[in-house]
């Protein structure tokens, strides 16, 4: 029998092993086990097993798990994200385990029992005795210095037994004491006036409730109008799949925007909720990941990443602001789309997925109109407050003037007078994006990228925001020796400056990634606003996500058509949905909403279409100009990124590349249209000069195999020998 291994810490692909100790006949897939590599002895799991010859491999050292780790759907969803995102199994199996328990030697070993309890124990095997002694003797202990000093077979299958019998305890902590919350004594707590919904939302948890009672994967798209009490259809959906004896699972964009609807879920449903996200300490996610694992939490609510932890039994998976780019894995392998995969493992697993945004995404909404996903409207917002008025107010930036226009500075003024609190939306970080020296007009650029210097006033300082280089303030232009600058455009800090002026008694604060890099800032700022202490809230789109905020009465969004200048199909669309979502946290509570868009007058005619009942015009227009351009949904996009720290050798094995593409002609020219190379809008960053081949297919598995077959030709890798190579499948930008 061979078993093919992902190492966690070794070469992308997996390797082959025998295993012929009797034993071990029972390896499954999923199962960590502890493999030869050189002179190294290192962890992995079992990819998968088969029949084959086994002459020349090596053999498994040892079985670490009992039963697998990952189970069978998840080690599925494991294999289909490496052939549909071209990732490495190395790359994948890092979504599905806790970083420790990739290295279990990390770990402690706790005893449970005294020395006053070893004597009434029956343990016929002395080496599983001498072991157990050793670790109540010191009552806690490192698992590598256990393994260390007591060379057993099947020393970890030994552990596991220990642990199932109540012996030891591994991990990093030992097991609490205190009884958990049973699912049953919250449901009964809960008085069903508290999940009451109008009738809109009951006509949609009608729908969806069936699909749970009948385990059914069935895709819904909400379509509801921000402020529509999505959360509480969610809540009770979710309150429906406990009565059913089934757990959930909400997926959120964002850690920052995950709190509310947490603690508010929680508030219901006790500590039978947890939440997981890879801003927790390595030690906090490995005891929630085996809580869920061994099913004491039944709902589970966080980002993406959430999405791969063993929770038992979904009956179902909600997806919220499923149009949120942060759901998309950038930067780094495996490239999945969160949303995506919720509706792999929806399927699966067969409950419903439901889907919620205010501003659908295209690809949504082009399977609404296919028949793929189920359409449930909520048209009005929950209470019956009115939607925000949204006023677009044409205005120019000057170097020397004001940010604020005067229409917005007097709404402003009429708001704060009936203590009512004001939003302010500015998508540039730091003082002033662009330096330009006053004499010769030469822009400070950053020395690693192909990008300008953003001054940040607060630390007298020029950062790029790319690849975090910082230097201080120059006094002198480095192209022609000027000793005056101007700083021009106005980010978050100078708009701050201009609230400290314009309103010296009102309190106010800013929210970018400046200004919480501080862990506890962001929910301390967010807690002041919630309760009125602080009256201006400004920043980035971190603050147009799905926040409520009762005494919002009006919303400003300065530079509103900044995304529609990024070089990408899709920057309408994100234009689109950022100010809409951003209009929608006015006008929640007892003050009605207002909302002020400036724009420039290029883009006047889009800006002034900006409301929530032409939603779904927007989305057809957008459909109907992306078939024309046979781009997404009507066609998958795939870009392969090529980067060179050589600028010249890098377009000399692009060149080479493209040549052999173009040998190969015949074999793609029926399953993808293939664009490029070209030169990355990004051309230059973090010292890497940037290429991409930009492909349309209807089959990406079809696509994938005639790309790697010639990557992997002798010839393709010696040219690209030098270069970094990665895939994204289903890119959310181009840049």
């Amino acid at each position: 029998m061979i078993a093919e291994v992902v190492i966690f810490n070794g070469p992308p692909q997996t390797l082959s092993y025998r295993f012929a100790d009797k034993a071990l006949f029972g390896l499954m897939e999923g199962q960590r086990v502890l493999v030869p590599l050189g002179r190294r002895k290192a962890f992995g799991m079992v990819y998968s097993v088969s029949e084959g010859n086994e002459e020349g491999l090596r053999e498994i050292a040892e079985v670490i798990d009992q039963k697998p780790l990952v189970d069978n759907v998840r080690l599925s969803l494991l294999k289909w994200i490496c052939r549909y995102y071209y990732a490495s199994p190395r790359d994948a199996v890092g979504l599905f385990l806790p970083r420790l328990l990739t290295n279990p030697d990390l770990l402690a070993i706790h005893a449970l029992v005294g020395k006053d309890d070893l004597a009434e124990l029956e343990i016929d095997d002395p080496g599983t005795r001498k072991l157990l002694e050793y670790i109540v003797s010191r009552k806690k202990i490192k698992l590598s210095t256990a393994r260390k000093n007591f060379d057993l077979k099947d020393f970890y299958l030994i552990l596991e037994n220990l642990e199932n019998d109540g012996l030891i305890k591994v991990g990093y902590r030992p097991p609490k004491r205190s009884r958990a919350t049973r699912v049953e004594d919250k449901l009964d707590s809960i008085d069903a006036q508290e999940l009451m919904l109008n009738a809109e939302q009951e006509q949609a948890f009608k729908e969806i409730s069936r699909s749970i009672r009948g385990s059914k994967f069935q895709p819904y798209l909400l379509f509801g109008v921000t402020g529509s009490g999505k959360s509480e259809l969610y809540l009770k959906l979710i309150w429906q799949c406990l009565v059913e004896g089934k757990t959930a699972l909400l997926l959120l964009p964002e850690i920052a925007a995950s709190e509310e609807l947490y603690q508010k879920i929680r508030n219901r449903l006790g500590k039978t909720v947890c939440r997981i996200h890879s801003g927790l300490k390595p030690t906090e996610r490995l005891v929630i990941w085996e809580q869920i694992r061994s099913g004491n939490y039944k709902v589970v609510v966080g980002p993406r990443s959430a999405l791969f932890v063993p929770l038992r039994n979904p009956g179902i998976i909600i997806v919220d602001e499923e149009h949120d780019g942060s759901y998309k894995q950038s930067g780094s392998s495996p490239m999945y789309h969160g949303r995506d995969m919720a509706l792999i493992l929806g399927k699966s697993v067969s409950c419903p997925v439901v889907m919620g945004s205010a501003t659908p995404s295209v690809e949504s909404w082009h399977n609404v109109k296919s028949g793929k996903y189920k359409l449930l409207r909520l048209g009005s917002r929950w209470d019956s407050r009115t939607l925000p008025k949204i006023q677009p107010v044409e205005f120019a930036f000057s170097p020397a003037g004001s940010s604020i226009s005067d229409e917005l500075l007097q709404k402003m003024n009429d708001v704060l007078k009936k203590d009512g609190q004001v939003m302010l939306l500015l998508n540039r970080r730091g003082f002033a994006p662009t330096v330009k020296c006053s004499d010769c007009g030469h822009s400070l650029k950053c020395p690693n990228c192909s990008v300008g210097l953003v001054y940040h006033r607060s630390s007298n300082s020029l950062k790029c925001h790319f690849c975090d280089y910082q230097s201080r303030t120059t006094d002198t232009c480095p192209q022609c020796s000027g000793r005056s600058f101007q700083y021009y455009g106005v980010g978050t800090q100078k708009l701050e400056d201009e609230i400290a002026v314009a309103f010296p008694n009102v309190t106010y604060a800013r929210i970018d990634l400046d200004s919480v890099k501080q862990g506890s800032n962001l929910p301390r700022i967010l807690n002041d606003f919630r309760k009125g202490k602080i009256k201006i809230l400004l920043g980035t789109q971190m603050i147009a996500k799905s926040f409520d905020f009762p005494h919002v009465a009006l919303m400003g969004i300065l530079s509103a058509d900044s995304y529609l200048e990024f070089p990408d199909f899709r920057s309408r669309e994100k234009t689109f949905a950022l100010l809409l979502q951003a209009s929608g946290r006015a006008g929640r509570g007892k003050f009605p909403g207002e909302v002020i868009i400036q724009h420039s007058e290029v883009y006047k005619q889009f800006i002034e279409n900006i409301s929530e009942d032409r939603v779904s015009e927007f989305l057809d227009c957008e459909l109907e100009s992306r078939r024309e351009l046979q781009f997404p949904p009507h066609k998958h996009l795939i870009i392969m990124h090529l980067k060179s720290a050589s600028k010249l050798n890098g377009e000399t094995a692009v060149n080479a590349l493209d040549a052999v593409f173009r040998q190969h002609e015949k074999h793609y020219s029926n399953v993808f249209d293939l664009l490029g190379p070209a030169e990355s809008p990004l051309f230059k960053v973090r010292n890497n000069f940037r290429w991409q081949f930009l492909m349309r297919t209807k089959s990406v598995f079809k696509a994938l195999e005639i790309i790697d077959y010639i990557l992997d030709l002798d010839y393709t890798k010696k040219i690209l020998s030098r270069m970094t190579i990665s895939v994204d499948v289903d890119p959310m930008d181009m840049l």
